[in-house]
């Protein structure tokens, strides 16, 4: 007998857990399990940052009702937030060290410095308005 090779879609059996309540208490709609982590890690930091001399200074001057709302605002923005299928902190990441790199004036290609051109031009409206590149000698640059 011939085999068959099988084909399947590893995204397409993937669920996303949910609680739908808790004991006899049914929530109006089903939460995420991952925002259940999201909440009680943000409460977690806040309550152990609470306890650091210099930085815990602020924190130990909050409401209670604080407390929750941080956490809440933290969990709603991580759990909405299309992060193209990564980990949160992935993407974080990765935004941050974009940011960086804009901020330097550099452009990376597999993780190596590409120059950039310096030398653009524009020309005016009335002559069409477009851009243009004049690449300099190394006798100019000196």
């Amino acid at each position: 007998m011939k085999k068959i090779d099988l084909y399947t879609l590893k995204e397409f059996t993937k669920h996303e857990r949910k609680i739908h309540g808790f004991k006899n208490l049914s929530f109006g709609r089903p939460i995420p399990l991952k925002s259940v982590f999201y909440f009680a890690g943000a409460l977690a930091a806040m309550l152990i940052l609470r306890y650091i001399p210099i930085i815990g200074y602020p924190l130990k001057h909050l409401v209670a009702v604080m407390y929750l709302v941080i956490p809440g605002v933290i969990t709603y923005s991580l759990s909405e937030l299309e992060t193209e299928k990564r980990n949160p902190l992935a993407y974080a990441r990765s935004v941050i060290l974009y940011g960086i790199r804009k901020l330097r004036g550099r452009s990376y290609y597999r993780g190596k410095t590409l120059e950039r051109r310096k030398a653009y031009k524009f020309h005016s409206t009335i002559q069409g308005g477009y851009l243009t590149y004049k690449e300099q000698n190394e006798e100019e640059n000196e």
